[in-house]
């Protein structure tokens, strides 16, 4: 079990899609499973000129989307 962080949150992610790639040139297939959860924020509601601009500035920084990776590890694929 993960041990948590004052600054962290330990949450349970619902399904939400996964994307199925192969890497150039040895073709190994690689999966991202991207998972959602109403305990992750949402992003600040900004309109779509001002997000233009911000990712054109000199410190596109200056807008985050609230996210959480885990660590890549080796699964079984079930297909051959």
């Amino acid at each position: 079990m993960p041990t948590e962080n004052p600054e962290s949150k330990v949450i349970r992610p619902q399904p939400g899609l996964c994307v199925k790639t192969v890497t150039e040139p040895d073709k190994q297939k690689i999966f991202v499973n991207v998972c959602q959860s109403p305990a992750v924020p949402l992003p600040p509601e900004i309109s779509r000129d001002e997000l233009v601009d911000l990712l054109q500035s000199e410190d596109p920084n200056g807008f985050r989307v609230p996210m959480s990776l885990g660590e890549p590890h080796t699964e079984t694929d079930n297909s051959t």
